[in-house]
């Protein structure tokens, strides 16, 4: 009996280490035999990535100037 491909909440978990040390070793022996989950698993992290690089742009972009402060931002 095959068993089931892993879900996405579970790669999640993979990706972010939520995982418990029983958890992750039963994921790690399932993606060492199911190349569909595997491929899963690098579509999410690429996805994770993305979205922490484009998070980052976003934030260098949105950073105050060095010479702004909360004095500077309120009015007075």
């Amino acid at each position: 009996m095959k068993a089931k491909h892993l879900t996405p909440d579970e790669l999640t978990g993979y990706i972010y280490g939520t995982l418990d040390d029983a958890q992750r070793e039963a994921m790690d022996a399932h993606l060492i035999e199911c190349p569909t989950c595997r491929a899963n698993l690098d579509e999410q992290e690429l996805s994770k990535r993305k979205i922490s690089n484009e998070l980052g742009a976003v934030l260098n972009i949105a950073a105050l100037a060095p010479q702004m402060n909360l004095s500077a931002m309120v009015p007075g």
